[in-house]
């Protein structure tokens, strides 16, 4: 009787396949292989018939149920045969008995993808570096994920490496056995150049984005702008009269990152941008904690809507002895972008014409 799945030989009521795990009755089942008896197959499937089966099916179980894979794998691993385990070992390579022994890979939760790429495991090292760069702002989620990966490592790449490994039994069964060793040594091992290869583009491109910042938002302070200039916080673009300078207000306060521009005539604008607040229900309570600063200003002073670039920003207006400010509000997702301009009522007509072209010009590019 053979296994269906990767074509080894198995003893009559053979639960799972000793080689690569499969589930002996479920695999019947679902080739639907002729049958006498329950228990016995009317005869064996030809090589190419296991091998094209095997090639449909091989991932098919894979995300079935966790715990059934690491059931099959600490089964696999106890009761591997000296001459299957030097098909492992050769596909394996470099820290083999490391990797065989530890249920948590500490390089995979210290390198992420890079050490995936590094193991040829190029599907999971992508799953890995999309879902960190989706939550590179979050540490707590960055260690989460690092655990997470660092746990399912070992069972994926075994599992695969089984496969792997009897699939080139297959294919391959006319060859020595010191041939097929040396298959499973060049489908497996590592690749030290794609994981090089890729951080040296995002050291790059983190080099390219610094400049860029630096550039942008770090403009000499004493000198004001020849001309009009466009900044991009995120998603949110606006452009600058001018004749501003630039101030850079280095403050943090409840995560905001602040941009602070002047004119000698006292026309201030400030762009604070609050990314990830979910300490905020909504753009009112933002509004509340942020802009409005005493019980007074809450109960008296109107939050109205204004429409800019087809979306839908809250302002608040607020009118005091010595200064005339309006706070622009604009909520996505749990990000926040505030644009601040303010002047003195006697500079207020002065600055109407900078203020109008800043705001006229905000931009949320999705």
């Amino acid at each position: 009787m053979f296994c269906l799945r990767c074509g080894t030989k198995v003893e009559e009521n053979t639960e799972f396949c000793p080689h690569c795990g499969a589930n002996i009755k479920e695999e019947l089942s679902r080739y639907n292989y002729p049958t006498t008896d329950e228990k016995k197959i009317k005869e064996s499937p030809t090589h190419e018939e296991q091998y094209n089966y095997s090639l449909k099916y091989s991932y098919a179980k894979d995300s079935e149920d966790l715990k059934k894979l690491l059931h099959i794998n600490d089964k696999f691993l106890s009761s591997i045969s000296p001459k299957e385990e030097e098909y492992l070992k050769a596909y394996v390579g470099v820290n083999y008995e490391k990797i065989k022994s530890n249920s948590f890979s500490f390089p995979t939760f210290l390198l992420g993808p890079f050490y995936l790429f590094y193991r040829k495991e190029y599907l999971l090292g992508i799953i890995d570096a999309i879902i960190c760069s989706v939550f590179i702002l979050q540490p707590e989620y960055y260690f989460l994920i690092g655990l997470i990966f660092g746990i399912l490592f070992r069972i994926v790449y075994i599992n695969k490496a089984r496969r792997k490994i009897g699939n080139i039994l297959i294919k391959y069964d006319n060859l020595s056995h010191d041939e097929k060793i040396e298959k499973c040594r060049k489908k497996g091992g590592t690749n030290i150049i794609l994981p090089i290869i890729l951080f040296i583009i995002m050291l790059f491109v983190l080099c390219i984005q610094i400049v860029k910042d630096e550039t942008t938002n770090n403009l000499v302070e004493n000198e004001p702008l020849t001309e009009d200039k466009t900044f991009k916080e995120k998603n949110l673009s606006y452009t600058i009269p001018k004749n501003f300078y630039l101030g850079y207000d280095g403050s943090t306060t409840n995560s905001a990152y602040k941009n602070y521009y002047s004119t000698d005539n006292y026309c201030h604008i400030l762009v604070t941008t609050s990314y990830n607040a979910t300490y905020y229900d909504d753009e009112f309570d933002y509004i509340n904690n942020l802009v409005l600063y005493n019980e007074k200003d809450k109960s008296n002073i109107p939050i109205t809507e204004i429409n800019i670039n087809n979306e839908t920003w809250q302002q608040v207006k607020i009118t005091g002895s010595y200064e005339i400010s309006n706070s622009y509000i604009l909520k996505k997702k749990n990000d926040y972008y505030e644009i601040e301009t303010s002047s003195n009522p006697e500079n207020q007509e002065i600055c109407k014409a900078d203020f109008e072209k800043v705001i006229n010009s905000l931009t949320y590019n999705k």
